[in-house]
């Protein structure tokens, strides 16, 4: 038999330019490959290695003067002996170096990313050590044989334990439960600075204190009462380290933000919403208030001008600023305190820089380079723990009674997870000569029905594990070993800690156990994530332990046998359809079908397997050793939808602002696409190809849930006119980060039109417009009518124009009688608004005043209207313009009776004194028969309906015709036939005379 075996031996580097650790060329020939477990480890000198993927759990690491080891970012060099760094050692961020004996030490100044320390270990340092990102190192895991002059310092610079009788070594843990981080020695402190950091100014008070100053305290600190401060407490790291910044999508003026990665929001509403989740923003700017769900929120730059909303646990972590632009703006104002947890990065900026702020919660900060303002007249209620700077202006009250305390005491400490705890899922099964592959999911929820994807988390699964770290998808691949066979419990540790114990899912079984059993022999299975209904090839290999080695040799070597193989549902539990193999299809339910075969020298079978659902799987294979021992062994794997399909949107037209139904489909790539009824996940819908634009409307974002047989219904808004494409869209899968996005689009959906019109009129004339006539024929006073198109709840839809716009006739309430010009073309809209300037007739001028009220409606084919909407009205009067006759001396002015009237069904015609528009025009005025020209006054326009026509004295006799040019709405019909302008004669040397007169008659008669 063909042996794979081989010796652990100490692994001495050879290779002069940077190799892969796992590669062979990288070691001497005695190690035989990549280092086994229990292996010591030389970088010589001149040697570079790069640790490229996860190691195995060596003994002792030595890099020699001269060497070079760098570990690459996110994986993790294992080792149960010593450390010892003489050389180059490189670790960038989100690598690890992972301790898991007992006794060991780190010789030489080493920096680290991420070191992890077991239980059991007792460590002694010979040097001083900077872990830059989380550590659960404490006081408990140095060994007393420590140095004096050793130190721990985090990413920040600061200097976290300097000797062995310090105090704990700082880093990125504690459990996720209270952290009582105001506790000290003089009692409740709500405002902690760095040293000789804190400053406030005058009439700052605690607990409503009177007085002009009555706070008291060290330069760093203010107690609730008097006593000296000791040092702030343990300061916990912020995960991940560094800040995570984002980059994505610009969103504007979106009324609803759902939780994902963006670049920069640009937030108008008031508030705009945010669902709550998880949100990695690079930059949001607001003009209103925002309102925050519970959720995570890395936010690199936040400028806030209105209120800071908060309606549920909060964790807002600040990459470089928040700056707060206006006066008296309140976060979490009247809220819980423990709600807002605002947790600062290195060199991030807290400005409440104007005056009368408000802050309810918790302000936090691990970094000496952090800065805290609030000026004057602030009210504080919680706490500010920092070890950067605070400064404090005056007036500022301070909060901190027992209930406030309670609040903030009780909250999650600020740089642990959230997550409720970690679920490990694995198939009972494993190998004595391998490392088995388990799955670690962190639990956001007692039923892991939801995952944690705050990421920053380290999970060390046991026995053997080497720790991994679960980011933003919620899930990680790792592995557990045993060298001997037998049961034993699988356990894991998360740094952070989880709120709660560890559990277990049996993903052949189904049940919630722990207990796995190691055996001698069995099957590797490797079945790789997949889409649905796409052919993947799948490994199987047939392995026993060598007892010399401890290594894996085959079990099988090139020949063909049955072995038995059937699928277990894990997520969900159950399912109807089958994997099919290509040796046939696979039962899902033990003992299985029996599959030929055929492994090849090194002990290895391949087969294709293509699944026409979704969900996450476990593969069983079962069959005989050679020495007739029972083999087993299982692989998990998950297989996501193809695509999604949109189906069951309305037909157009669509009404903008109205909720419409979109039905998502999760599918397969079978030759004929079906529905993956196991699907159940989230994704997100979101909107795009506006055309013709993005208008006033926000893009669609919205995370969509509740599939029941791979199919969900759901109900979105589009706030414009026009079309958009939708795109359905996954990234992640049951904690499988997918190679590509599962997506589907529905093009050119609507068009949308608008919900409804609203109009508005300026009369022409004042209060009221003047009409024209059909009897006899005279033109009204145009007056302007204004058409805005909106979408349902009040938006203007800007779209609404050209191409996109209707042909619209105004109306009185639904009657077109009477109407001039009261028509707007397509073309006559522009974002959204158009408008005409209309005449209205009645029959006769002897028609008593009405009122119309302007209605909109367009010629879409289901059409808008302003029925029932806003209206506009203006009152119509049918009018004149009047002169009379006068006279009087040559030597005085003549006034001229000159006025405008409207008709009344009461009085007939009157005086019009709402009249102050009509403009008029009179000729030169030349008096007969001497041809002298007579000067005028009038007022033009009228005043109350006055023309106030004067006539000055000509200082001889005569008379002139005057005929005043009005507009055709003033025109009337004197003399019983077509309109005219008003005319009259005015008359020099004629007397009215004496009211009084005596008759005298003939006697007699």
């Amino acid at each position: 038999m063909l042996s794979i075996e081989t010796l652990a031996v100490a692994c001495t580097s050879v290779a002069a330019s940077q190799t892969d650790w796992n590669k062979t060329a990288a070691w001497n020939a005695a190690c035989g490959g990549q280092p086994p477990v229990g292996a010591t480890v030389i970088i010589a000198n001149g040697t570079n290695i790069l640790a490229d993927a996860n190691t195995l759990n060596v003994t002792n690491v030595t890099v020699q003067a001269g060497g070079t080891l760098a570990i690459k970012s996110g994986k993790t060099i294992s080792l149960s002996g010593n450390f010892t760094n003489n050389g180059t050692f490189t670790a960038p961020v989100n690598s690890t170096v992972s301790l898991t004996g007992t006794n060991q030490t780190i010789t030489g100044n080493v920096t680290f990313a991420n070191l992890t320390v077991a239980a059991s270990t007792q460590l002694t340092l010979t040097g001083n050590i900077i872990v830059n990102g989380t550590t659960n190192l404490t006081q408990a895991s140095i060994a007393s044989t420590c140095p004096a002059n050793f130190s721990i310092t985090n990413g920040a610079g600061t200097v976290v334990s300097q000797s062995c009788a310090g105090g704990g070594a700082g880093g990125g843990g504690g459990a996720a439960t209270s952290c009582n981080l105001t506790a000290t020695a003089a009692g409740p402190t709500p405002i902690m600075a760095g040293a000789n950091n804190l400053t406030y100014g005058n009439g700052t008070t605690v607990n409503g204190g009177a007085g002009a100053v009555v706070v008291t305290g060290s330069n760093n600190a203010i107690p609730v009462s008097g006593g000296t401060v000791l040092p702030a407490p343990t300061m916990y790291a912020l995960p991940p380290t560094p800040f995570p910044l984002a980059g994505g999508a610009t969103v504007n003026n979106a009324a609803l933000v759902a939780a994902g990665t963006y670049g920069t929001i640009n937030a108008t509403g008031n508030p705009t919403v945010f669902s709550g989740g998880t949100y990695y923003i690079k930059s949001l700017n607001t003009t209103g208030s925002i309102q925050l769900a519970a959720g995570t929120y890395y936010i690199n730059s936040l400028k806030l001008s209105g209120n800071l909303i908060v309606t549920g646990a909060v964790k807002l972590y600040i990459g470089n600023q928040i700056d707060l632009k206006n006066k008296g703006i309140s976060l979490n104002g009247g809220g819980n305190a423990g709600n807002l947890q605002v947790s600062l990065y290195s060199g991030a900026q807290f400005d409440a820089g104007k005056n009368n702020t408000s802050f309810t919660g918790l302000l936090y900060s691990p970094f000496a380079n952090s800065q805290v303002q609030f000026d004057n007249n602030a009210v504080i209620t919680g706490a500010i723990i920092t070890t950067g700077e605070v400064q404090l202006g005056n007036n500022v009250g301070i909060n901190f009674n027992s209930v406030v305390q309670a609040q903030i005491n009780g909250v999650v400490c600020p740089g642990a997870a959230v997550q409720d705890h970690i679920e490990i899922q694995h198939g009972g099964t494993g190998l004595t000569c391998s490392p088995q592959t388990i799955t670690l999911r962190a639990c956001a929820d007692a039923a892991c029905a939801t995952l944690y994807t705050g990421g920053g988390l380290t999970v060390t699964p046991t026995p053997g594990g080497v720790p991994v770290v679960i980011g933003a998808t919620g899930a990680a691949i790792a592995t557990v070993q045993q060298a001997t066979a037998g049961g034993v419990t699988l356990g894991a540790t998360s740094n952070p800690a989880s709120a709660a114990a560890t559990t277990c899912l049996n993903t052949v079984t189904g049940a919630a156990s722990c207990a796995m059993t190691f055996n001698n022999s069995g099957f590797l299975v490797t079945v790789p994530n997949q889409f649905s209904c796409i052919n993947v090839s799948a490994t199987i290999e047939a392995v026993q332990t060598a007892p010399a080695t401890g290594r894996c040799i085959p079990a099988y070597q090139s020949v063909t046998r049955a072995v038995q193989l059937y699928t277990s549902y894990t997520n969900p539990a159950t399912g109807t359809l089958r994997v099919t193999a290509s040796t046939g299809v696979v039962s899902t339910a033990a003992p299985g079908t029996a599959h030929n075969l055929l492994f090849d020298a090194t002990g290895k079978a391949t087969i294709t397997l293509s699944y026409p659902d979704a969900g996450q799987l476990t593969l069983t294979t079962t069959g005989t050793a050679p020495s007739g021992a029972a083999m087993t062994g299982s692989g998990t794997f998950i297989v996501a939808p193809a695509s999604f399909a949109f189906s069951a949107i309305p037909v157009a037209p669509l009404t903008a602002g109205l909720a419409f139904n979109a039905t998502v489909t999760a599918k397969n790539a079978c030759a004929t696409p079906s529905p993956t009824p196991n699907f159940n996940s989230m994704l997100t819908i979101t909107s795009s190809n506006h055309l013709p634009g993005i208008g006033n409307a926000t893009v669609i974002n919205t995370a969509l849930t509740g599939f029941v047989g791979g199919v969900v219904s759901t109900n979105l808004t589009w706030n414009e006119v026009g079309t958009v494409d939708l795109n359905a869209g996954m990234s992640t899968y049951l904690g499988w980060a997918l190679p590509t996005a599962v997506a589907g689009t529905q093009a050119s959906v609507g068009r949308f039109h608008p919900a409804y019109f609203d109009t508005a009129v300026t009369p022409a004339c004042g209060a009221f417009t003047y009409a024209g006539s059909t009897a006899p024929i005279k033109a009204g006073q145009p007056f302007t009518t204004t058409v805005t198109a909106k979408a349902a709840g009040g938006g203007i839809t800007a779209n609404y124009t050209g191409w996109n716009a209707y042909f619209t006739t105004l109306s009185n309430a639904g009657a077109t009688t009477g109407f001039t010009s009261n028509t707007i073309g397509a073309a006559g809209f522009a974002n959204g608004v158009g408008s005409a300037n209309v005449t209205y007739a009645v029959a006769t001028p002897q028609t008593a005043p009405l009122t119309l009220t302007l209605r909109a409606t367009d010629a879409d084919t289901a059409q808008v209207s302003s029925s029932g909407h806003i209206e506009g009205t203006t009152e119509i009067r049918s009018g004149r313009v009047k002169l009379l006759n006068a006279y009087g001396s040559e030597l005085l002015n003549m006034a001229v009776p000159f006025t405008a009237e409207y008709y009344t069904s009461t009085h007939g015609w009157m005086l019009n004194a709402s009249d102050s528009c009509t403009i008029t025009t009179l000729p030169i005025l030349t008096l007969q028969p001497s041809g002298v020209v007579v000067s005028k006054s009038v007022n033009s326009p009228f005043v109350g309906g006055n023309g106030n026509l004067l006539l000055f004295m000509p200082n001889v006799t005569g008379y002139v015709d005057v005929v005043a040019t009005v507009m055709p709405w003033l025109q009337f019909a004197w003399s019983g036939a077509g309109v005219s302008n008003p005319s009259a004669r005015a008359t020099f040397g004629v007397y009215k005379g004496n009211n009084l007169f005596i008759y005298r008659g003939r006697r007699g008669r």
